[in-house]
């Protein structure tokens, strides 16, 4: 992986007073293991929330560019810190749950099959060639033929999230085909029925990932989508999925390895958040929407694989040395952090770390046969890698 050399670092700076710190203790106990904080890092992680949310707020105003004195937001692509405000979720939201049949399985259904291309114009693709997209009317050949003839106009996938093809049959020049068939093995096993009965994010993710190509991150995301269903209501301060780019951010932050305490450590971000807020001089934090202040649980994991983008872009390097930090006391209610009663850590060495493919966007005849270029979980361009077919 590359690493940052610039020395160069903008920090945020609008609205934040950037001497707005405590300096008393600087350890934190998480899961009886004592962690030091790197203050700088911590005070940047809660900036860059704050800051995000308040270019977000200003373009919906229409205020003109820019929309922030501060560089690397202002020249850099980030996602929001809510994932509801995102551009795919809203479409999402907008045009496949809200549109057509509003039988729960056809929601389901028609999530599923948008999440495998992750494209608005493959969705736009299939309506005008289908009419109403339903399971109930489903057939293979019928969706197959559309997606065919949509790929000699143009790609069908876009880079965000997408799920890799499983191997269902299909030659990787039809990899639209397996996609297909798994949207199918999946509704003909009635995974939105089972969904129905279960009562926690985790257990959901749990029966995704029993499909092919569906690995631990990707299986959280889709399942994410799916709990927008008015029908499904898993509850997403309790449990959370982590992929690499969140967990390089923890790393930053924390000077310890945090190795299987990551979910505590998220959930200490969580609940300590109006605390660092309030010292950090933000009087406007993030509002997924006006009037309900406060980042939860799901969007905290998402924020720091933004932030560690953010930091990348800073140039600081791995001699960036803690300060003192004060860690207040949480005063929201412990209800609100709720933990399943069986939850699961794995220790890992280093050289343990798992990644996750997040698209396939290029192919070329290499010196030992055809080889895929391919972007990772968590990770920008600068990380892509070409990998052989096999």
């Amino acid at each position: 992986m590359s690493t940052p050399t610039s020395s160069k670092f903008s920090p945020i700076t609008a609205n934040i007073d950037s001497n707005a710190s405590s300096t008393a203790a600087q350890k934190l106990i998480i899961g009886g293991r004592r962690f030091e904080i790197r203050q700088a890092r911590l005070d940047m992680f809660f900036k860059w929330m704050a800051e995000r949310d308040r270019i977000r707020r200003k373009r919906a105003a229409g205020e003109p560019f820019p929309w922030t004195k501060d560089p690397i937001m202002r020249n850099t692509k980030f996602c929001n810190v809510f994932r509801i405000h995102d551009r795919g979720t809203q479409y999402l939201l907008n045009e496949v749950i809200n549109k057509g049949d509003q039988d729960f399985r056809e929601i389901a259904f028609r999530v599923i099959l948008f999440k495998c291309f992750m494209r608005t114009e493959t969705w736009e693709a299939l309506c005008k060639g289908l009419g109403p997209l339903k399971w109930s009317t489903f057939n293979l050949k019928g969706y197959g033929a559309v997606l065919g003839k949509a790929y000699e106009s143009g790609p069908l996938y876009t880079g965000a999230y997408q799920i890799p093809p499983p191997k269902l049959g299909y030659p990787k020049a039809r990899s639209y085909m397996n996609h297909l068939r798994l949207v199918q093995m999946m509704m003909k096993d009635d995974v939105p029925g089972q969904l129905l009965k279960l009562k926690h994010l985790q257990d959901a993710c749990n029966l995704i990932q029993e499909y092919p190509g569906m690995g631990p991150f990707l299986s959280y995301q889709l399942i994410l989508d799916l709990n927008n269903i008015p029908q499904l209501n898993f509850p997403e301060n309790e449990w959370v999925s982590y992929g690499p780019g969140s967990l390089k951010c923890l790393q930053l932050i924390f000077v310890q390895s945090i190795t299987g305490l990551e979910f505590e450590a998220m959930q200490y971000l969580y609940s300590s958040q109006d605390e660092h807020f309030a010292r950090l001089g933000i009087t406007d934090p993030p509002c997924v929407e006006a009037g309900n202040p406060g980042v939860g649980l799901v969007d905290i994991e998402h924020a720091l694989c933004e932030a560690s983008k953010y930091y990348h872009k800073s140039g600081r390097g791995a001699d960036w040395r803690p300060k003192d930090i004060s860690i207040p006391t949480s005063t929201r209610s412990k209800s609100d952090v709720q933990k399943p009663s069986t939850i699961t850590f794995y220790e890992a060495t280093p050289d343990e770390t798992s990644y996750e493919i997040l698209h396939i966007h290029r192919e070329r005849l290499g010196s030992t046969g055809r080889e895929y270029k391919v972007r990772w979980v968590g990770y920008g361009p600068e990380d892509d890698t070409w990998l052989p077919e096999d």
